[in-house]
């Protein structure tokens, strides 16, 4: 409904545009992948890199509960903001290269500014004031916005009881890492006169350059000690059980200890870490064994994640065929006419490639054809075939996709989707629920497999998920505008893979050691995975 504020009528009114919003998943089918590499691999994310930032927050929160100890969570999030930006003047004082570092960005900056001078405010790059530029926006910091969550996850940090400020765990079972035994292990490998300086720093908002050397070498958030018990925490907190706060042994699981050791003998198998996507890859290939040819729970959970991402991949690849088509020959069109002539397209696209014979063949016919395929492959000519802004090549490379992987698993499907509900993977658009469609369309005409698919799949399917983002307040995601029963393009997306949680565990590996700068497994390593 409109809305009046400030003596003006507000959008939305029936038939007022509003302002178009980029959106990586405009189908709505990557949530499936997401919720499947938070299972797998939880208490870290995409935007959580380095691991002592782990030990370092735990640290901070321990001194602000003994020393400090308001309950008032902006003053908590002052006292947050510039120990994180006088991390980041640091870290790009003394070791500029290292990325994942927040703020390193403003910091960078501000030292170029200031080469000459012998200190740096903390005032001016951490503290929050209306209409000043600093560090960070989140009122947080980096860790409210992105390390907050994972730390809860992992079980190192909670609120307390009675305010919404966070405090470090504690537990009377000594076999957890809580945050509390992570923070005194993090202050042992802090001397008392940096402990001092750092925490003088934060209360007089500045930090001296003559005084960086000394802490960057201590709280430097890449230098763990090797065998300190810092370090022994970190390898222990990765390894222990998923949730490691609740120990009722009906409830674990260990997703990450498993994913971590699968990765690991992966890169040791292969002598480099330099490709990931290869090892979802090879974990499809070999529907959920391992590299060691057993199947483990976590190896079966990332063959359903890479057959998710393949499935959205490919329904993406015809939804980009049809922004495109929309784009290049149509400023506006009607629905039904543009869905007729579109299904043509598509049909003679598939007739042009040789892949089917005629409108009139049997979908069962056309998937008995398919000779086996490497869907990785597929999905780099797709790509070369976006590029080229070949249209007819995307329909047919992204719909043998689809059929491709139908074949490829349709024994498994009842096996994917039960450890899938199991572990809480599915969401709205699964590929399973995706691909069994196909299974009630087997005695159907090419031709009406393609106009339902196009039709369900992929126009109906976009509008629904637009609408539904609309609905909870996201700004318009729509690809193309939809009014009167007419099309109109508004942007192109090209189909894109989630990114799923691994590279932040290779940068943990490498602050902790299991692989060396030449991405090889190290000694540490082949322990952990017993070679």
């Amino acid at each position: 409904m409109a809305v009046l504020k400030k003596g003006n009528w507000k959008a939305p009114f029936f038939g007022k545009s509003t302002d178009y919003s980029t959106g990586r998943d405009s189908l709505g089918l990557q949530t499936t992948s997401q919720a499947s590499y938070s299972t797998l691999l939880p208490g870290l994310t995409n935007l959580t890199n380095r691991i002592r930032y782990y030990g370092f927050y735990c640290w901070l929160l321990e001194i602000y509960a003994k020393e400090i100890g308001d309950t008032n969570p902006k003053v908590q999030n002052k006292f947050i903001r510039r120990g994180e930006y006088q991390i980041a003047l640091l870290m790009q004082l003394h070791e500029k290269d290292t990325t994942q570092i927040p703020g390193s960005l403003f910091a960078a900056d501000e030292i170029s500014k200031k080469e000459a001078d012998s200190e740096f405010s903390l005032i001016f790059g951490a503290d929050i004031e209306k209409g000043k530029s600093t560090y960070w926006k989140y009122s947080s910091g980096a860790f409210g916005q992105y390390y907050s969550g994972a730390l809860q996850t992992i079980g190192l940090i909670i609120h307390r009881e009675d305010s919404p400020v966070f405090v470090c765990t504690q537990h009377e079972d000594d076999s957890i890492v809580t945050g509390t035994v992570l923070a005194q292990a993090f202050d042992k490998n802090i001397s008392d006169s940096s402990k001092q300086l750092f925490l003088s720093n934060i209360e007089n908002g500045v930090l001296k350059k003559s005084d960086s050397e000394k802490l960057y070498t201590e709280l430097s958030i890449t230098s763990i000690i090797k065998d300190s018990d810092e370090w022994e925490l970190y390898t222990k907190l990765l390894f222990s059980n998923d949730q490691p706060l609740f120990q009722n042994a009906d409830n674990q699981t260990f997703f990450r200890k498993d994913s971590m050791l699968t990765v690991l003998s992966y890169i040791n198998q292969n002598e480099t870490a330099d490709s990931w996507d290869y090892f979802t890859c090879e974990l499809y290939e070999q529907k959920g064994k391992d590299f060691l040819d057993e199947e483990s729970k976590s190896s079966f959970g990332w063959y359903y994640y890479q057959l998710n991402e393949y499935w959205h991949f490919g329904v993406e690849t015809i939804f980009w065929s049809i922004l495109e088509t929309l784009r290049i020959e149509h400023f506006q069109v009607e629905l039904s006419t543009f869905l007729k002539e579109f299904d043509r397209k598509f049909l003679d696209s598939l007739i042009k490639f040789n892949f089917v014979e005629n409108e009139s063949q049997k979908l069962n016919e056309i998937i008995e054809s398919i000779e086996d395929v490497d869907i990785w492959e597929l999905s780099e000519q797709i790509r070369e075939s976006i590029k080229a802004t070949d249209i007819a090549k995307c329909l047919f490379l992204g719909f043998k996709m689809l059929l491709s992987i139908y074949k490829q698993n349709q024994n498994e499907f009842d096996k994917l989707k039960s450890f899938a509900a199991f572990h809480g993977m599915v969401r709205d658009g699964d590929c399973i629920n995706g691909l069994r469609d196909f299974s009630f369309r087997l005695d159907e005409s090419i031709s009406d497999v393609l106009e339902k698919f196009v039709l369900k799949n992929v126009i109906n399917r976009h509008l629904e998920v637009a609408y539904r983002k609309m609905g909870s307040g996201t700004k318009n995601t729509l690809k193309f505008s939809y009014e009167d029963n007419f099309l109109k393009h508004v942007e192109t997306m090209s189909p894109v893979w989630t990114t799923p949680r691994i590279y932040a565990m290779y940068n943990f590996f490498e602050d902790l050691g299991y692989v060396t700068k030449e991405n090889k497994i190290s000694q540490i390593g082949k322990q952990l995975i017993g070679a």
